[in-house]
């Protein structure tokens, strides 16, 4: 399978001077390796080298046998999906965190969080929408949602972009 694995944390080439490699903007502050170049795979970033350069050989023996699915394509749960891949790469203040937390554990796991991502749309939103403005959610201020409405309604399932 091709790709490589890019260091998030180092630059590529030394210092000219010192002869040692220079840290860039990201230094702590992300995942270090990244996986990237396998055509038709998005790329996917990892804490050590051993994870980076162990994802790609296990990803090429499962699409040998067909059984590759990329973990993000919508075939996961919005739990899994939220607690895998959305909640980690959050960066807020602490507050920001809890309250956000608060909402998504709280209101939209329970009733969402066991539908792929590919099963939530337009109808699954209003549904779980009314059933929180009903539990009180909306005029307690705990939950604001935007339903798509007027041409937007329309729009089948996986039209909207994940972050």
């Amino acid at each position: 399978m091709a790709g490589y694995i890019e260091d998030r944390w180092l630059k590529k080439r030394p210092n000219k001077e010192t002869g040692k490699r220079e840290r860039t903007a990201l230094w702590g502050k992300c995942t270090r390796y990244r996986v990237k170049g396998i055509p038709g795979v998005r790329d996917r970033s990892f804490d050590t080298v051993a994870d980076a350069k162990a994802w790609p050989a296990e990803a090429q023996t499962d699409a040998r046998r067909g059984e590759f699915v990329d973990a993000r394509d919508g075939a996961i749960s919005l739990r899994e999906y939220v607690e895998k891949h959305w909640w980690p790469s959050q960066v807020h203040p602490a507050q920001t965190l809890e309250s956000m937390r608060h909402r998504i554990w709280g209101q939209v796991l329970p009733q969402l969080g066991d539908l792929a991502l590919r099963d939530i749309g337009v109808a699954e939103l209003r549904k779980w929408s009314a059933d929180v403005s009903e539990g009180g959610g909306v005029e307690h201020g705990l939950c604001r949602v935007g339903v798509p409405q007027g041409d937007h309604a329309g729009r089948g399932r996986g039209q909207a972009a994940l972050p």
